[in-house]
């Protein structure tokens, strides 16, 4: 399965298993060499100043996280629980690019090998993810989490 397909294949999970996602409506965007972008609508998320809601913002990004740290598992074939445990969120300015977009960031290779080890070797691993949303290719918001992968089975 491609990158893409898997992708597609995560925004399908997290529209059926996180109502808000439909609300906002969540498509997914794409997956490059230097990370995965989630979009959102930016009608369906517009605040009193007409421009994106920042629970949206930091919705978004949690979960362009939450897709990052999915994408590294399938990849190598392991299927964890996944779930962001702290994160730090900077609104820098206002966004009203529509679609809003989200990317993550993919984490050096290394940094990936010792997650991947980690999760294998003692069934947890955390994995901390940097995330942007641009706006007229300005930084708006920028996201530090830190996802938990637990190994259940």
């Amino acid at each position: 399965m491609s990158d893409a397909q898997i992708l597609h294949e995560l925004v399908d999970y997290l529209r059926a298993h996180v109502p808000m996602t439909g609300h906002m409506q969540l498509t997914p965007g794409e997956v490059l060499p230097e990370g995965v972008t989630l979009c959102a609508s930016l009608e369906a998320n517009l605040n009193d100043k007409r421009t994106a809601f920042a629970g949206t913002l930091a919705t978004l990004s949690t979960l362009s996280g939450w897709t990052m740290t999915s994408l590294i598992c399938k990849e190598a074939e392991l299927y964890p629980d996944i779930a962001v445990i702290h994160s730090t969120i900077d609104y820098l300015r206002p966004c009203n690019d529509n679609p809003i977009t989200s990317r993550c960031f993919r984490p050096e290779p290394g940094e990936v090998a010792r997650f991947l080890e980690q999760l294998q070797r003692d069934r947890r691993a955390d994995l901390e993810l940097r995330v942007e949303v641009r706006s007229q290719n300005k930084p708006s918001v920028a996201f530090v989490g830190r996802y938990c992968a637990r190994l259940l089975s």
